[in-house]
């Protein structure tokens, strides 16, 4: 019974806490697929000239500008990723997990789950 009491009280001054307001922005991202690079709508290499005029999806460099917009539109904001960072061009192959890591290390994520090709090397 003073197990009971004691919980009981310690949840009635807690009750107060949680009445308050409080804003989170999860931002999410998945199946990045080492793409680094911009791609065409094709899911080919993007030429300077189609990247200029606007004719290209994804890259790392899109990916910050999108985090770091919407960052700057809240105080608080948790990023977090669905996996699938490795695998899918050269620079996996090449520089296999070390880059994604990097990358993500930089960009401030703050978790981020194992996706089926985060297996793809055993």
């Amino acid at each position: 019974m003073k197990r009971f009491l004691t919980s009981a009280a310690a949840l009635a001054m807690t009750s107060g806490m949680a009445a308050a307001e409080y804003k989170l922005t999860i931002l999410h991202t998945n199946d990045f697929h080492a793409r680094f690079e911009p791609i065409s709508k094709y899911d080919g290499p993007c030429s300077a000239e189609d990247n200029s005029a606007g004719e290209c999806f994804g890259g790392s460099g899109r990916l910050v500008t999108a985090i770091n917009e919407a960052r700057g539109r809240t105080d608080n904001a948790l990023l977090v990723d669905g996996g699938d960072q490795f695998q899918g061009t050269l620079f996996y192959t090449h520089y296999k997990g070390a880059l994604a890591a990097e990358m993500m290390n930089k960009m401030g994520y703050d978790a981020m789950t194992v996706g089926n090709h985060e297996f793809d090397d055993g």
